[in-house]
């Protein structure tokens, strides 16, 4: 008899464990939407690599990447981009389009570190015309440092600013924005 209260307790208590492993999987996958909405509350520090600001528009995919801590406090925050198949994004140093640019708003106290680092650009040439342009057509990694503030990198937003081609015609020049959170992306 005791065995069969023993099983019942056993698979009780294992329920019970289960109930509260998912309720904390579910206040944790809920932890970086109230951040991005402007929860006052800080995420705690094990959740540093919890998943990164997205964004996304018919052009491209954009993720902002977990912070690289540097020298004299300075941070690098890191933009992946990734074109859709068959797009072009105009190159920083394109001329004729709206170039690619990364815009960061930073929160009072912070400051922004010199210019955004971009990688080198591909030469295209849009079979059409014979135009030559400088773009990106693969995923790429935008850089840019900045002095977090007290408040560390709570409220620091980022602009990505581009104009994308793709064989048929170039688009409407576009943005689109990420934002970081205190302990990450």
């Amino acid at each position: 008899m005791r065995l069969s209260v023993a099983r019942p307790a056993g698979a009780l208590a294992g329920h019970v464990a289960l109930a509260a492993v998912l309720a904390a999987v579910a206040i944790v996958a809920g932890a970086p939407a109230r951040a991005a909405a402007g929860d006052a509350q800080a995420r705690p520090a094990w959740l540093a690599d919890a998943p990164a600001a997205e964004a996304s528009t018919p052009h491209l995919e954009v993720k902002a990447l977990p912070p690289v801590r540097g020298r004299n406090g300075q941070v690098t925050l890191r933009l992946h981009v990734a074109p859709r198949p068959g797009m072009r994004i105009y190159a920083s140093d394109a001329r004729g389009y709206v170039p690619l640019s990364l815009s960061l708003d930073v929160p009072d106290g912070a400051a922004v570190v010199g210019q955004p680092a971009y990688p080198a650009p591909e030469e295209y040439v849009f079979p059409p015309t014979g135009e030559r342009s400088r773009v990106y057509d693969a995923p790429f990694t935008v850089a840019q440092r900045i002095r977090p503030g007290r408040a560390g990198l709570a409220g620091v937003t980022g602009t990505l600013r581009y104009q994308a081609c793709d064989d048929r015609l170039c688009y409407k020049p576009s943005s689109v924005t990420v934002r970081w959170t205190p302990d990450g992306p």
